[in-house]
């Protein structure tokens, strides 16, 4: 008889371990980088049932512990509130968990999450928090960022039974509420002409940055082509930019009325000025949904569809070397970018696969007076502007660079052929760049403009233009390097297709 009972009790057991146990897996890719890693775990997440939860909300209110659910919740609510079934879904769910947790930074966690979900099923949950000492304020914010009629009812409510210093909480987040002038709008996702009119007249009728931004994220609420057009004016306010970008990727990606040429120019311009946690998600999604086809500035780890479809490869995703070999020590991997540290080591970083004929893909930033090289066709030892090719990475608008040779231009190949001077960015921007070479033929195109185009063998039958031995022009395969020359220069998105 005992062994009856304890058999179904062991099995009862292993069963929850096991359940624990498949959350901390679905968990262990965060904190993430490359957005192919997160996707499946979000997907697995939006399956779990209050069993799992309750498993992650443990682990959220574990100090020990709070790092990785932290990252996969925030990235987790932003991609529910896309989807209004899920957005209800995930409020509940967070509401639950919030009656769960008992440690001040998984209450105070859950609740700006709620308020970033903006569903109103997440408002009875934070209403029970207006009179609490510690949580009024945020909880307070949390409603404020919801916008709704039910939802400023409710700070309403509570400011008239706070005292001091609640009462003062509470006021101060109805005060950068942001549609008071308003206020009488009822924000909902079916579009009506007057609650768009009404928010353009409050924007013209203030000046803080606070309330400007509840204002455009009342009117991405409204889920309409005209809503779209009029928060895109707002692209060009470098204190806004960051708060349209995302508003105008959530609107298009949630209305499929939301289309054509202009939207496509608008989503591009937006593009690179997508921001935050979420930023990795509506860019990814953007570029799925074939919304955006960004020339450059791809979330880490994307690969566009016709990328994908022509054969091209990641060769650095944003997290690691381990496709690379040589002076490791002095390029670091910082915010998803390659990074040249000439004051720890520089020198040279190669890949360890080698290739022949390609098309390659990346972007890079230079410093002030900047000099690099991208090695092709390289062999791991001696100078790879001769015994392989360099194509110049040069700042080559610096006053110091004044007298350069033609051939040492940035896009140049080396001592060989010149390339167009004129068409990079200012320092501290990100440019795009693609190198293509195909026997002895090769382009070079920097920010959508072909700045060389030649053939080696042919620029070199009568000798080179620096006179000096390239030997290394008449190799046909060999690898891809960073060549550093003691500057700090940044690179990412490294894409390869094999021709």
């Amino acid at each position: 008889m005992r062994t009856f009972f304890i058999a179904p009790l062991l099995f009862c057991c292993l069963l929850v371990q096991a359940q624990k146990q498949t959350v901390a897996q679905t968990l262990a890719v965060f904190p993430f980088q490359r957005v192919a890693d997160a996707a499946p775990a979000l997907q697995t997440m939006q399956q779990w049932k209050s069993a799992q939860w309750k498993d992650f909300f443990v682990m959220l209110d574990t100090d020990s512990l709070k790092l990785k659910p932290s990252y996969a919740l925030h990235a987790y609510v932003n991609a529910a509130s896309l989807n209004g079934d899920l957005r209800k879904k995930t409020a509940l769910n967070l509401s639950a968990g919030l009656a769960q947790v008992k440690g001040f930074y998984a209450k105070d966690f859950l609740i700006q999450r709620l308020g970033l979900l903006g569903d109103d099923a997440g408002i009875k949950a934070l209403e029970a928090y207006l009179q609490d000492n510690e949580y009024a304020g945020v909880a307070a914010r949390s409603l404020v960022s919801i916008s709704s009629t039910a939802a400023t009812a409710a700070l309403n409510k509570a400011l008239a039974i706070a005292v001091s210093p609640i009462k003062e909480q509470l006021q101060a987040a109805l005060n950068h509420q942001g549609v008071n002038p308003a206020k009488t709008i009822a924000l909902s996702n079916s579009y009506e002409k007057q609650n768009l009119a009404a928010l353009q007249k409050a924007m013209t009728t203030t000046t803080d940055l606070p309330t400007k931004r509840n204002i455009l994220s009342a009117a991405s609420k409204i889920n309409d082509p005209a809503s779209f057009q009029y928060i895109g004016q707002f692209l060009a306010d470098p204190e806004l930019r960051g708060d349209v970008a995302n508003a105008l990727a959530r609107l298009a990606l949630g209305n499929s009325s939301i289309s054509g040429a202009s939207v496509s120019s608008s989503l591009e311009k937006a593009f690179p000025f997508l921001h935050g946690v979420d930023s990795a998600i509506l860019s990814r999604k953007l570029v799925e949904a074939d919304l955006v086809k960004p020339a450059g500035n791809l979330p880490l780890g994307v690969i566009t569809t016709a990328e994908k479809q022509a054969g091209f490869k990641v060769l650095f995703d944003g997290t690691n070397t381990n496709q690379w070999i040589g002076n490791a020590a002095g390029y670091l991997v910082e915010d998803g970018a390659l990074v040249v540290h000439p004051e720890i080591k520089g020198g040279n970083l190669y890949t360890k696969e080698e290739f022949d004929n390609f098309v390659y893909r990346f972007e890079f930033l230079l410093t002030a007076g900047a000099n690099n090289g991208i090695g092709i066709r390289a062999p791991l030892e001696g100078d790879a502007a001769y015994v392989g090719m360099e194509i110049q990475v040069l700042d080559n608008e610096a006053d110091k660079y004044k007298a350069l040779e033609k051939y040492q231009y940035h896009g140049s190949v080396y001592g060989v052929i010149p390339a167009k001077r004129g068409y990079l960015k200012a320092t501290g921007q990100w440019n795009t760049e693609e190198i293509s070479i195909n026997g002895s033929a090769i382009k070079v195109t920097v920010n959508g403009v072909i700045i060389l185009e030649g053939d080696i063998a042919e620029a070199s039958k009568n000798g080179t233009m620096d006179h000096k031995d390239h030997p290394g022009l008449k190799r046909t395969t060999g690898h891809i390097g960073f060549l550093g020359h003691g500057d700090v220069v940044k690179f990412r998105n490294m894409r390869l297709k094999s021709l």
